[in-house]
């Protein structure tokens, strides 16, 4: 997604210990979805073949390219809390995403833009994102 298409999109993460960091959507990249396969083998496992169970599926991250002012709050790594993505498309019928998530990895900070930071920050995702 590129800064065109992002334009106007705000972020806000309101972290349980850290409060609210808001901020101007740059860029945004989701990691493949992945499902676990958890091996269950044991001494009565028919034939030769391992047994797994599946149906563990990982709820994936998202790493978003993040403006914001320098005086806003940063959350820490390993913070949980909760993710809104909200499109400034008044027309949409369902413009707000809500993901329940903690901070996987926070970037280092840019201040090229002047008065405001360009960081990159990892969230992973524990919960089904909800739009409303």
């Amino acid at each position: 997604m590129g800064s065109y298409v992002s334009k106007g999109i705000s972020v806000a993460f309101t972290g349980d210990l850290s409060g609210t960091l808001t901020a101007e959507l740059l860029d945004i990249k989701l990691d493949a979805q992945k499902t676990d396969q958890v091996e269950v083998t044991h001494q009565a496992s028919a034939d030769a073949f391992k047994e797994f169970l599946s149906g563990f599926s990982d709820g994936q991250s998202i790493t978003l390219a993040l403006n914001f002012d320098s005086d806003n709050v940063r959350p820490a790594a390993g913070e949980s809390g909760t993710l809104v993505i909200t499109l400034p498309f008044t027309t949409a019928t369902k413009k707000t995403l809500t993901i329940t998530c903690n901070v996987e990895e926070v970037g280092d900070m840019d201040a090229a833009l002047g008065a405001k930071m360009a960081e990159s920050i990892k969230f992973k995702i524990n919960g089904k994102p909800v739009w409303s």
